[in-house]
């Protein structure tokens, strides 16, 4: 490496000899040039290069599109190959898995930028954040720009200014409009831009004040000029040739203007300072007030201020500016500019939002259902504020996605040392291109990848601060772009305010699929020529259908299943390894069989507990239903031992009891108690504890000691949580946040599992059989999801219907919640349609329906007929002919079981319903608030529970009667627990979101203003009503006989829990996160590990 260094000194050296005697200084220099190059092949591994020619290396193979150039080369050298620019090595990055070793894993060693000759002109020897090396200074410029006037605070506090002049901006628009011509979206956007940098950087918009250039004029002449070609950057020693090209007078003549400029601004600044004159601080003020405090760990001079002022303002209207610049010195010798390719002389936030809306005209559904998202979420209020932007999901989609497919500009580094990637040796000061055309156009990493497709970005958690190497539009590590921030901001609240106040069209009627957007094309490349297009002005407000008045609806901008089509098909399973599977499972369950009926013939009654406890948590208890029943029947008979028993093997013995209806008294624990003290005794026994904690959940009214037990033991088990010598902790910790009473059995069982098999007392036979069982049924469940999402996908009504929820696999789940068992499957197929359109109907009700609409609709349910659907309104209809085809479909299927008659039971509960529904979107529209009493009649009934109970019943067999039917509408107390349950926990969970969006008041308002309580007394008393429903069910459930059999019970049951674990700590059925999808992945894609 030594030898190599020295050659190259004395090759530099060799340079200043080539005027004097060229002749000789060529002949000397060649066999040096031809031992270098060995040398450095003996000693480095590079990657791979194509071909290249003396003097100009590989500029030749670049063409007229860099970009694409770049891409077919990497095609055949692979994703990092070593080209020469001239005499600069220049390694080029086309896959986000070598971008991330660069910007992450060697993140520091590629932490340098290359320093050109125009920018040493234009920032005082490159003393600014963008050029300056990798350092202790550059820490400090960059902390400035980072923690002060550009952190997260600051850019807030110009929100005022982006509205303001987007307001201008509309205005201008709104004009072109009245005249008929045409916009041109080019000026627009560089003007907006211009204006709103120029405000928030220098504290007012100076135009042609002493001068011939204003602020944007002066920015983007910088730019020119560093992205100019420049000998000197390419070949040292023919820098003398900038001079005849007249690049030195250009840099220097423009240097000049810029910081006489930057001087009369700080000038100006400094004698509001001094005047103690009130005003808004922007950049300059701040860097002043850090100047002037001295508080910073560098000298902030005032070349230091104009030089980061100067990167700052042109981060802001070019997002990747650094690497935009540093990428075209780079290229700019193959004569066609990169800055000609990406930027096209403007600024790339304008750019930007100049693809965007190119990329809307060509695709009009796609800005039909953006308009419709910014048109809903504004709904009657005063204006478009910026506050607002984040509730426009799909907008912020449809930024992602015009970014990826035009990505600004590569990404540039340099290397500060010498460094091993992907196994080939770069040396120190090598230049890097990472081309993020590239990479974001993979078809790897991107599904229909040269398509404009913003749903894509809905599924995944991908944003623009480069943390996902297959998404990095504004660079990336420790050197991205510090202005991405303001500029996203600004990029969204203007395209809202264009979408939300005007409609979009193509000039001169073209087609918009006929729009070419290719960088071939100038004509129609919106970047590198003027973009016009025909505008009308719109009434944004209104949501019209089928009127010629302003409609007036609420939006909750639910965001988009996060899903995809990933459960939309389902490969058919192999019927040999399936058969195989359920031989084995049957020989498994025999075998488990004899173990029950051994264990329970035995006399030890803690071992048949306990092997019944395994079976129910497992979630195979289904298979053994008799044997289970004659065991605990059993040990009913004798549970004079269970009394005399330890604390464990009473309290399991006591909730498995009760759970299957026995009579079991809780004075079983009073021998657990302190009969002087009246408390329960002090204990170390971990396992007895947790047992405790779980029965006292099946308590009924009037048990103070489970009372009493529940609150010992939850005390002692977080504790025992924290505890680092808790050998059951992690149980302890599950069973704290979902006892077992009402946890959803077949996500419970899915957890079980993976506990069971580390048990010391592990029964393999049953844990084989428990694994087995669970991927068959999960083969089944999956089977009907597929089903269930391909009739869903049919009515697409994540189209026709946008403002509601698109839910479907969360709606399955709710209902695999209900009843898993594979018996069920009719059951479930019925109820998940069900709840799904239950769930699009309540959006229509609470979201979307004006109140004379709603009136019509509930009439048209009334009717249930179609020949109601010609009075509703276009997007009603939708909704009504699938509902009424729901019904109909499920009454085809269970005809021929001589069922038909429950199919009535289920559309009446539907009536009742939407009655209940209309209530409360009168009371909305009328702005009542009722009382608590008036609330609970109504709001118990629009849980929807006491349909989906109903609704529940019809695929379930003959254990069903019409006597069922009726007990449910008579409304007993499991289910009006269920419903209290259900309706206070998403009051609780939710009504802070819904009183947002608006909508009629929950119990939490209802209940704050007619006892005069604060929001979090009210939630205690929710919490403690919540409780005493839970008893008024294990009222219900937990004795025998019961009023209907147990199976129907355990419906409601069921119901109840899933709505404890889905509301757990937010409403994750409406916004969809972290839990819900572990839940979905654990039920149906994962399957347990055998």
């Amino acid at each position: 490496m030594a030898q190599v260094i020295m050659l190259l000194q004395w090759c530099q050296e060799l340079q200043k000899m080539i005027m004097l005697n060229p002749w000789l200084c060529l002949f000397l220099l060649l066999p040096l040039l031809f031992l270098l190059r060995v040398a450095k092949r003996e000693k480095l591994n590079l990657p791979p290069s194509p071909p290249k020619l003396p003097m100009i290396g590989n500029l030749h193979q670049l063409g007229r599109l860099p970009h694409r150039s770049l891409r077919a080369l990497s095609a055949k050298y692979g994703p990092l190959m070593l080209l020469h620019f001239g005499k600069t090595p220049t390694l080029i990055v086309s896959s986000a898995e070598v971008a991330r070793e660069i910007m992450k894993t060697h993140d520091v060693a590629f932490s340098g930028r290359p320093q050109t000759r125009a920018a040493d002109v234009f920032f005082y020897g490159c003393v600014d954040v963008a050029f300056c090396p990798y350092g202790e200074y550059w820490r400090q410029a960059k902390k400035i720009c980072v923690l002060e006037i550009l952190s997260q605070k600051r850019v807030q506090a110009f929100q005022f200014v982006r509205e303001e002049e987007v307001a201008n901006m509309v205005e201008k628009v709104r004009l072109s409009c009245l005249s008929g011509a045409a916009v041109d979206l080019s000026d627009t956007f560089l003007t907006v831009s211009n204006n709103i940098i120029s405000r928030s950087t220098l504290g007012r918009v100076y135009v042609n004040e002493g001068s011939d250039e204003n602020f944007g004029g002066l920015s983007r002449k910088v730019i020119d000029l560093i992205a100019s070609f420049c000998f000197k950057d390419m070949f040292h020693f023919l820098g003398w040739v900038d001079t005849l090209t007249g690049l030195v007078a250009g840099l220097k003549n423009t240097s000049r203007a810029l910081h006489d400029f930057l001087d009369k601004v700080i000038d100006e600044h400094e004698s509001l300072m001094n005047n103690d004159e009130s005003h808004m601080k922007d950049m300059v003020d701040i860097l002043l007030d850090l100047q002037k405090n001295g508080t910073l760990g560098i000298d902030l001079t005032r070349e230091n201020i104009k030089a980061i002022l100067m990167v700052s303002s042109l981060s802001l209207s070019w997002p990747i500016f650094c690497d935009c610049v540093c990428s075209s010195v780079f290229i700019n010798s193959s004569i066609f500019l990169l800055q000609d390719m990406f930027v096209g002389g403007t600024d790339t936030t304008a750019a930007a939002m100049e693809w965007t809306m190119a990329e809307l005209v060509k695709n009009p559904t796609v800005m039909k259902k953006a308009q419709g998202e910014v048109r809903r979420v504004v709904g009657q209020k005063s204006k478009l504020c910026e506050k607002l932007i984040n509730e426009m999901v799909y907008l912020k989609c449809v930024v992602k996605e015009s970014l990826r497919l035009h990505a600004p500009a590569m990404i540039a580094r340099e290397t500060c040392e010498a460094v091993k990637l992907e196994g080939y040796d770069i040396p120190p000061r090598t230049r890097v291109l990472i081309n993020t055309w590239a990479i974001q156009r993979d078809p790897k990493q991107w599904e229909k990848s040269e398509e404009f497709i913003p749903e894509r970005f809905a599924n995944i958690s991908v944003d623009f601060k480069g943390q996902h190497n297959q998404f990095m539009p504004f660079g990336g590590g420790r050197r991205a772009c510090p202005g991405l921030s303001f500029a996203v901001k600004e990029a969204e609240i203007v395209l809202a305010n264009l979408l939300y106040w005007f409609d979009w069209n193509t000039l001169h009627g073209d087609s918009p699929e006929d729009l070419d957007l290719s960088e071939s094309n100038c004509e129609q490349y919106p970047c590198r020529s003027n973009m016009s297009t025909q505008v009308s002005q719109q009434g944004a407000p209104a949501m019209v259908h089928g009127t010629d008045h302003e409609i007036i609806r609420r939006t909750a901008n639910f965001h988009p299943s996060i899903w995809g089509d990933q459960f939309i098909s389902h490969l058919p399973k192999d019927n040999k390894v399936h058969e195989a599977l359920e031989s084995e499972v049957e020989k498994l369950r025999e075998q488990v069989r004899r173990e029950i009926l051994l264990a329970a013939a035995s006399n030890y009654s803690s071992q048949s507990l306990d092997l019944v406890d395994a079976i129910q948590r497992l979630g195979v208890a289904y298979h053994f239903e008799t044997e289970i029943e004659e065991a605990l029947q059993r040990i009913y008979n004798n549970r004079i031992d269970m009394e005399g028993g330890d604390l464990y093997s009473t309290a399991l013995g006591f909730r498995l009891l009760r759970q299957h209806g026995y009579s079991v008294s809780c004075d079983i624990f009073n021998k657990f108690k302190d009969q002087e003290k009246g408390y329960f005794k002090q204990s170390n026994d971990v396992r007895g504890i947790l047992s405790l904690y779980e029965a006292a959940h099946l308590s009924v009214h009037g048990e103070d000691i489970l009372d009493e037990a529940l609150a010992f033991t939850t005390i002692h088990l977080k504790s025992m949580a924290t505890s680092p010598n808790c050998p059951l902790a992690a149980k302890v910790s599950h069973a704290l946040k979902q006892p077992i009473q009402r946890g959803v059995p077949r996500l419970e069982s899915r957890r079980y599992i993976s506990i069971y098999q580390d048990e010391p007392s592990c029964n393999k036979t049953l844990l084989r059989l428990a694994k087995l069982n669970f991927n068959l049924v999960q083969e089944l469940h999956k089977e009907e999801l597929a089903e269930i999402t391909r009739w869903w996908r049919g009515l697409d009504f994540a189209r026709k219907l946008p403002f509601a929820r698109d839910r479907v696999v969360e709606c399955y789940f709710w209902i695999v919640g209900v009843y898993f068992e594979p018996q069920y499957s009719l059951a479930r197929k019925i109820l998940a349609r069900v709840i799904a359109m239950t769930s699009i109907i309540d959006d229509i009700y609470d979201v979307y329906g004006t109140l004379e609409e709603l009136e019509l609709f509930t009439e048209a349910i009334d009717r249930w007929d179609t020949k109601s659907m010609d009075r509703l309104p276009d997007y009603m209809q939708i909704c009504y002919e699938a509902l009424l085809n729901v019904y109909s479909e499920s009454e085809e299927k269970v005809a021929k079981e001589g069922w038909s008659y429950r199919v009535h039971y289920g559309k009446q509960a539907m009536k009742v319903l939407v009655h209940a529904y209309f209530n409360e979107a009168k009371w909305f529209h009328e702005n009542h608030i009722p009382t608590m009493e008036e609330y609970m009649q109504v709001a118990v009934v629009t849980t929807g529970y006491s349909m989906l109970t109903t609704v529940s019943f019809i695929g379930m067999g003959d254990i069903v009667t019409k006597q069922a039917f009726d007990w449910v509408f008579s409304r007993p107390k499991i289910m009006r627990a269920s419903e209290t349950i259900a309706r206070l926990v998403d009051d609780v969970r939710s009504h802070k979101f819904e009183q947002e969006r608006g909508h009629a008041a929950s119990g939490v308002e209802c209940y704050m203003k007619q006892y005069g309580l604060s929001e979090q007394e009210v939630y205690k008393e929710f919490h403690m009503q919540v409780v005493s429903a839970w008893k008024d069910i294990n009222e219900e459930y937990c004795v025998k006989p019961t009023a209907v059999p147990r199976p129907l019970l355990e419906r409601i049951l069921n119901l109840s829990r899933v709505i404890d674990v889905i509301y757990k700590e937010r409403d994750e059925y409406t916004h969809v996160g972290k839990e819900m999808k572990n839940n979905v992945e654990s039920l149906f894609i994962d399957p347990v590990p055998v």
